[in-house]
């Protein structure tokens, strides 16, 4: 098949160093990273607040359930 019309371009550049392919890999993403300062809540944060478990609640697990 005929280059121009598959599409190709062949390259003539020299071989990429490792740490282009990094660069090229870690910066082509299309996605845009989230600012980290503006974190909205998710569906973790309709839980109701964890309270903390009771030494008795951990013996009654640790006893099968019998309070």
């Amino acid at each position: 098949m005929d280059a121009a019309l598959s599409g190709f371009v062949p390259q003539t550049q020299g071989a990429s160093t490792d740490t282009e392919i990094h660069h090229f890999i870690m910066s082509s993403s299309e996605v845009p990273a989230s600012p980290a300062n503006i974190a909205e809540g998710g569906k973790a944060s309709l839980q109701p607040k964890r309270t903390p478990v009771s030494e008795r609640e951990i013996e009654a697990v640790l006893l099968g359930g019998v309070f």
